[in-house]
């Protein structure tokens, strides 16, 4: 059976028996990567898998750049298009961390509204974008990274976005008892690499990572879990330092 294998177009064997095998026929079995069963054994196996049945899958998604300009009476931003830094934190009236720059502007993408009039405006050739000005509560304060802290009345939100479609050719592996599909793809946006790991028994695990032209690698989880992902301000927090939405301009 291994020698037909090898003469098809085919990428797995399995062989299923209704006596079982002998252990030196299973032995051989793996040394050859074959998957052996008898008819118990064969009827709990999930034969829809992910990892055996996708040739080719598309990305499609929205690659959006984001930034968050604060108006403060005592702190002018170096770039004023370019905004503070994503990872500066803001502080409640009691002087409490809620967010950063950067879970406040994913919270306001979270919007269902504003999400859907992203999706809306954006095209192939030259995308869509917004930006929205955003009151805060009396007392806000926003800490930069370097430790200097100011008051903020006002965060102006901007969102500059395309829509990415990118085609993966996916390839096959195994590692003990885990199935792999993995493809690569790369365009002006960077370069990709998207993965699929199944485990019998466990939830399927997907992740998208890109690196950048610049250099800057980003990671995202499709489905499970992955370490590396973008945070969004709770509903508490954005009450908490958010006035309301004021004026919005697409």
């Amino acid at each position: 059976m291994c020698c037909k294998h090898n003469r098809l177009p085919t990428q797995k064997l399995v062989l299923i028996s209704k006596a079982g095998f002998t252990g030196n026929a299973a032995a051989k079995a793996r040394s050859l990567g074959v998957e052996c069963h008898n008819l118990a054994s064969a009827e709990k196996v999930d034969w829809t898998k992910y990892v055996d049945r996708l040739s080719s899958i598309f990305l499609a998604a929205i690659d959006a750049t984001m930034a968050v300009v604060p108006y403060s009476p005592t702190y002018t931003s170096e770039d004023p298009f370019k905004g503070t830094s994503m990872n500066t934190r803001f502080l409640d009236a009691q002087g409490e961390f809620r967010a950063t720059a950067d879970e406040i502007a994913h919270a306001v993408l979270a919007n269902g509204s504003i999400f859907a009039a992203t999706v809306a405006k954006m095209n192939v050739a030259n995308g869509g974008g917004w930006e929205i000005t955003i009151p805060l509560q009396s007392g806000v304060r926003m800490r930069l990274p370097n430790g200097d802290e100011h008051a903020v009345h006002e965060l102006k939100v901007v969102l500059l976005a395309h829509p990415l479609i990118v085609r993966f050719v996916m390839e096959r592996a195994s590692f003990r008892d885990a199935q792999i599909a993995y493809g690569s793809s790369s365009n002006d946006k960077g370069e990709f690499l998207v993965t699929i790991v199944e485990t019998e028994g466990s939830t399927v695990n997907a992740q998208l990572r890109i690196r950048r032209p610049w250099g800057e690698v980003q990671t995202y989880s499709l489905a499970g879990k992955t370490e590396d992902t973008w945070g969004v301000a709770s509903d508490d927090a954005m009450k908490a330092l958010v006035g309301g939405l004021t004026r919005r301009r697409e």
